[in-house]
């Protein structure tokens, strides 16, 4: 990813853009102590919470020229999403990530990959831990400053009993 970073950043690279965006879905969070091998006589219960979640993003984002058509996006993103079900119990996620992607026009692809802090809280127990962050979000612009996305994030992390994942759509403002 640096190679490319730096190689688009020698093109034709536009100034950066702050961009700010707001969006709703659907969110899952996990933790099960006990998915270990050898934990036979494991007593702590699985949770999981499932429910309605909003998410904010704040990120800056650069672009460079790859083709008459085509253009390189790169950029940082922090984003926050809150997902509850109907029981009072609820899940949080904080992810710092990295995106690279490619546009044409008005349509855009980009690849999300970063790291979380996942925090569960149910019937009075918390749990939280890092998870690794995969994600991939569709962009559509729809004038200069705004865009609807949509995006889907993937937390998890080898080893550890903890996990979730985001399915959403949302709104974009690039101030201009």
């Amino acid at each position: 990813m640096i190679v490319l970073a730096v190689t688009a950043s020698t093109a034709m690279a536009s100034p950066a853009e702050l961009r700010l965006s707001a969006g709703a879905g659907a969110a899952a969070a996990y933790s099960d102590p006990c998915g270990y091998p050898n934990e036979a006589n494991c007593t702590t219960e699985r949770v999981r919470i499932a429910g309605a979640a909003p998410m904010v993003l704040v990120g800056v984002r650069k672009s460079a020229e790859l083709s008459e058509r085509w253009r390189w996006r790169f950029g940082a993103t922090a984003s926050a999403l809150f997902a509850a079900n109907g029981d009072g119990d609820h899940a949080s996620v904080v992810t710092g990530a990295g995106e690279i992607g490619i546009e044409r026009g008005r349509y855009a692809v980009d690849m999300i990959m970063g790291i979380s802090r996942l925090r569960i809280d149910k019937d009075e127990m918390e749990r939280d831990g890092l998870t690794f962050m995969t994600g991939l979000s569709l962009t559509g612009r729809v004038t200069k400053s705004f865009a609807v996305f949509g995006r889907l994030d993937l937390h998890a992390m080898m080893h550890s009993p903890i996990g979730g994942a985001f399915a959403g759509a949302g709104l974009e403002w690039t101030p201009r």
